[in-house]
């Protein structure tokens, strides 16, 4: 029997329309219905942003577009084109059969399924398989998963991009290192930008293309997605070819096992070893868009010195927001998909108004090949941020006065540890009794409840504060009264979340006592900051 599942017409791709109806589209019909449609929606966070740069790729084929002058024409027509869509994917269509036997997609079909085949739970990095934690799954592989055509290619295109790095399966007697470096996406935090319907979202997110200019990046004219390549992805270090080759990046060599089952096809094999590598040379800086980077200057031999915006746990990426915006003067790179848009705005094309949702997506790697976390968040953005250093400076005010609140927190639930457990200030501890207090105030978790209660108070912050500009002695000036009603409310938040914090401890007396002590230390700390605050006024 001969199996064939063809992801340009075939559904595999969880569209939401706009009337929040789920279903699946292949390729060709989610661009063409693109406008009639919200979001696509992954199995993970970071599904639905490695198949968006999938069909980025294929919308830059077609579209280009390479100018701003025709982005604009491809916006005010509202949807793309069917007849130059459909004459590019019918040129290409053997390409993107799953199970072709010459050119399956994504794929090395002259891998050994019987020698170097193990369970697809690998090829789904959110199960438990090897040394992966179960994130949001408990498969495992002992009881190994069988996906169906539509599922393996979601987790083919997602595992591409973001697989963790780690040692791999390779083969025997051909002299192949056993360690793979991380797919281009893996241990960063993805930024994409969201419109009102999928067409406005894929626009956004597609630059300005052409390789002649080096736009997005540095570019050969030979520049083309994988598909395209008539070069079989090896084990072997190289520079991408340019834009498209990086947003189809093979990172391993895969294929696929299939069987027939009561329910039809399905994939219950999966080889996987090394595919394409960065060299040493050449950094994800080169070859990213949708990334912040920051600027490492103590980085030792062999370290990045420009690595990539990472999530950290239990803090979210809001509070490192202004590294999005940033420049290389000012420590790192900003995302580089928003000068794309900060050009459209310059020229016109979007107006001042335009609010952009920005989309944070990624996992995070505990150590080499152990991922740790996943993480989904949106921003607001006004592109006021992007045309004003003022509202940018005026928002990085804002979050060092939050973080400052944190710290005086912090140093709050400390002297409770130190006073419960001692009897004594966190000053006066040293040796193992500091340790003992610092585990005490660790885990009565203080910051912990702070930070997740300015969630939302930070998304209206951002949205007032880029609206709350005039113009002082001849200088521009943001939050005037935007940033005393943002110190008001952290500081009201911050003993809200002392008392939550608090209110769970036992009542004894030493306890009390404590928290008592640490009630005090924290007011002093507050009312310090609010006279600083008072002294310096408003706005930045």
């Amino acid at each position: 029997m001969m199996a064939s599942f063809n992801l340009l017409r075939d559904p595999w791709i969880p569209c939401v329309s706009l009337g929040g109806d789920e279903h699946e589209l292949g390729i060709q019909d989610v661009c063409l219905l693109s406008q009639e449609h919200a979001s696509i929606r992954g199995d993970s966070p970071i599904e639905a942003v490695a198949i968006m740069r999938l069909i980025i790729a294929i919308l830059h084929r077609v579209f280009g577009p390479k100018s701003s002058k025709a982005w604009q024409k491809m916006w005010e027509q509202g949807q793309f084109s069917e007849t130059k869509l459909k004459a590019y994917l019918k040129m290409v269509a053997d390409k993107f059969d799953l199970f072709d036997s010459a050119n399956p997609f994504y794929q090395v079909p002259s891998l050994d399924l019987e020698k170097y085949g193990s369970p697809t739970s690998r090829l789904c990095l959110e199960l438990s398989s090897g040394n992966n934690a179960t994130l949001f799954d408990h498969s495992h592989e002992d009881r190994p998963c069988a996906l169906s055509p539509a599922e393996a290619a979601r987790r083919l295109v997602t595992y591409q991009a973001f697989t963790p790095s780690g040692l791999v399966t390779y083969e025997k007697g051909k002299n192949e290192d056993k360690s793979a470096d991380a797919g281009l996406l893996s241990n960063c935090a993805v930024i994409t930008a969201r419109g009102h319907n999928l067409f406005s979202t894929f626009m956004l997110n597609l630059a300005v293309y052409n390789p002649t200019d080096d736009l997005p990046i540095r570019s050969k004219t030979t520049d083309s997605p994988s598909w395209e390549q008539t070069q079989k992805t090896r084990a072997k270090d190289r520079k991408p070819l340019g834009y498209l080759d990086a947003l189809t990046w093979q990172s391993r060599r895969i294929k696929l096992g299939w069987k027939e089952s009561d329910t039809g096809i399905v994939v219950d094999r999966v080889a996987i070893m090394k595919g394409h590598q960065l060299p040493d040379n050449v950094s994800l800086y080169d070859c990213e868009t949708m990334v912040a980077f920051l600027e490492n200057t103590k980085a030792k031999p062999g370290q990045d010195p420009r690595p990539p915006l990472r999530f950290r746990e239990a803090r979210s990426l809001w509070r490192d927001s202004v590294a999005l915006l940033q420049t290389i003067g000012q420590r790192g790179r900003a995302v580089k998909m928003l000068d794309h848009i900060n050009d459209l705005l310059v020229q016109g094309y979007l107006p001042d108004s335009f609010v952009l949702s920005l989309a944070a997506n990624g996992l995070c790697n505990a150590r080499v090949g152990k991922i740790a976390f996943w993480r989904d968040e949106s921003i607001p953005l006004p592109l006021s941020y992007l045309q004003e250093e003022a509202a940018v400076n005026a928002l990085a005010i804002a979050l060092q006065d939050s973080e400052k609140v944190a710290s005086a927190l912090h140093y709050a639930g400390s002297q409770i540890g130190a006073y419960a457990t001692t009897g004594r200030a966190w000053s006066q501890l040293a040796g193992p009794s500091k340790n003992v207090a610092r585990s005490c105030g660790d885990s009565i978790a203080v910051e912990r409840c702070y930070w997740p209660k300015l969630n939302t108070a930070f998304d209206q912050l951002v949205i007032a504060l880029a609206a709350d500009k005039e113009e002082i002695d001849g200088q521009v000036v943001f939050g005037q009264a935007t940033l005393p009603e943002w110190r008001s409310t952290i500081v009201r938040r911050a003993r809200l979340a002392f008392g939550e914090a608090v209110s769970g401890l036992d009542q004894t007396a030493r306890t009390l006592k404590a928290v008592a002590h640490g009630s005090r230390i924290l007011s002093n700390g507050l009312s310090a900051l609010e006279n600083v605050w008072e002294l310096r006024g408003g706005g930045a």
